[in-house]
This record gives structure tokens, C-alpha cells and sequence, in this order.
């Protein structure tokens, strides 16, 4: 593996890893609210489109590297969660640039299905044995190109960063008592 993909390879994962985390912790505190503390509970809503764009960005840039500058060709559920992916960042802009807030009703659906798409492709990677079907066109839904630190694959990643963004998007301001 030359030192730009192993590079890669690790900046990634250990920022999939972060986004596992940051997703499930913000889920747990919408159902237990005390384990957030009310400073990041604000923070979190008060810059949620551009928490959206920054990350919607950082994943974008990461799916072209993988793909245009490494050269590993996306498989079809792959193309699926591009497709979720992708227009996140240029929603969150128009939502920014007019100040509205309302843009998380398009994003969180997109966010759904992408997460749903890319839970799909964690079963089919981890359980390649798994009687369910691969929509394989040229590369297999199961192939392994990263496998960092033994278990960080692509498909982690993108489910990592689906769930991070359904995490900040499903945070509450805390209600005033």
C-alpha cells in the first residue's frame, strides 16, 4: 500500500470512528437528555446546517479520493449512498445563505435513507455469508478495499457519517423548565 492511502486510509477512519461515536452519544442524549451537557446541546443546534456542510464536505472529498484519486471503483450500494450523500452540503448552503433552518427537513430524509442504504452494506461486508443479495454490477457490495485497524471498512465510514448527522439533526434544545 503506498504511504498516501495508508495516510488516507487513517485519517478517515480514525474521523469514521469520531463520527460512530459523536452520532451514537448524540442519539443516546436525545433519549436520555441529561447525558449531554446543555453547552454542547446548544452548540450543536445552534450550527447544525453548517456542522451538516462541514461534514457533508469532509465525506464528499473523502468518497472522490477513494474513488478518483485511489482508484477504487464504488460499488452499487455505494452509488446509492453517494446519492444521499452528495446533495446534503448544497442543501445545507441555500439553507445558511437564507438563514433557514427549515433546509433539516430535506436533509434528515436523505440522511435516513442513507443510513438505512449503508446499514444494508455493513450486513453484506461484515457478513459476506449472509443469504441477501448484493446488486453487484461490476464490483462486489462485500469487497473490502480498507480494512483499518481490522474492522474500519467504507462501508463503516459511511454509516458512521450517516449517523453522526442523524445524531445533530435529531438534537433538542433543551427545554427551559
Amino acid at each position: 500500500m503506498d504511504p498516501l492511502t495508508h495516510t488516507l486510509n487513517i485519517i478517515f477512519s480514525i474521523s469514521a470512528l469520531g463520527m460512530l461515536a459523536l452520532g451514537l452519544w448524540l442519539i443516546l442524549g436525545r433519549l436520555i437528555p441529561s447525558l449531554i451537557p446543555q453547552g454542547i446541546r446548544r452548540l450543536v443546534t445552534s450550527n447544525t446546517l453548517a456542522l451538516v456542510l462541514l461534514l457533508s464536505l469532509g465525506s464528499v472529498v473523502g468518497s472522490l479520493m477513494y474513488s478518483d484519486v485511489i482508484g477504487y471503483a464504488p460499488c452499487s450500494l455505494c452509488w446509492l449512498q453517494r446519492i444521499c450523500m452528495y446533495p446534503l452540503a448544497l442543501i445545507a448552503i441555500v439553507g445558511l445563505k437564507y438563514k433557514d433552518q427549515t433546509a433539516r427537513r430535506y436533509i434528515l430524509p436523505l440522511v435516513i435513507i442513507g443510513l438505512l442504504i449503508a446499514s444494508y452494506h455493513l450486513v453484506l461486508t461484515y457478513m459476506p455469508t449472509a443469504n441477501i443479495p448484493c446488486p453487484a454490477g461490476s464490483v462486489s457490495c462485500a469487497l473490502r478495499f480498507v480494512n483499518t485497524f481490522g474492522f474500519v471498512t467504507i462501508p463503516l465510514m459511511s454509516f458512521s457519517f450517516f449517523l453522526g448527522l442523524l445524531g445533530i439533526l435529531i438534537t433538542k434544545k433543551e427545554s427551559v423548565r
